[in-house]
């Protein structure tokens, strides 16, 4: 799969009503003149549930790396480790404080909904405030975006683990290409968003990304 890291700033937030097919935050986000979407899941489909866990103050070496980036999107090398994502191998948090959000969970915004909104809004409030998301980017449509109309449609999504992916996902395994976001606001701690399916697993090959064992 493609890869990127997106850096913006937050413009407008869209939530599903709670019966909708589709478990996402829509996020319009800014990157100089382009415009962006963000497809971040928030709530679970009868068959997996979805996984997340907050760093309400989050310190890793990606930081630096990634605050060194234009604003807009960035494709990094397949073996640049520095600014791409690994849930399993980047010590970017403990795993097993993961929690669930439960199948089609209730109320619109959901808990993780709620989290996730609340850190966009500040962000959008700020003067300075930035979204960095990782993961797998649409690139320029020949129509509008499907929600917020701005043309050309194009953004990220699969901002969530990309690897040790049961059937029909195999094909979205690999090491070092794990989504999620990063919301800072001048003055605030850092936050960042971890998400991933329980249907994953977690040892992975160091290689394909697939599942072991």
């Amino acid at each position: 799969m493609k890869y990127g890291v997106l850096r913006a700033r937050v413009v407008k937030l869209l939530h599903h009503t709670p019966d909708d097919p589709k478990p996402h935050l829509e996020v319009l986000v800014a990157a100089g003149n382009a415009n962006y979407r963000l497809a971040v899941n928030v709530r679970s489909d009868d068959e997996t549930n979805l996984l997340f866990h907050v760093e309400p103050n989050f310190q890793n070496a990606t930081l630096a790396a990634v605050n060194a980036l234009p604003v807009g999107m960035t494709l990094p090398a397949r073996d640049d480790q520095r600014v791409r994502l690994d849930y399993q191998r980047g010590d970017l948090f403990d795993t097993s404080e993961m929690q669930s959000v439960a199948p089609r969970a209730i109320g619109d915004p959901n808990q993780l909904d709620g989290l996730v909104s609340a850190a966009l809004n500040a962000a959008m409030a700020a003067d300075g405030g930035e979204v960095f998301a990782f993961g797998n980017p649409w690139p320029p449509e020949h129509k509008p975006d499907e929600y917020f109309h701005f043309r050309p449609g194009q953004g990220i999504h699969d901002l969530h683990m990309n690897q040790g992916s049961p059937p029909p996902h195999v094909n979205d395994d690999g090491v070092w290409q794990d989504g999620g976001l990063i919301v800072q606001v001048p003055g605030a701690p850092t936050q960042a968003f971890f998400f991933a399916f329980q249907s994953q697993v977690w040892t992975t090959d160091d290689v394909t990304g697939r599942p072991v064992g």
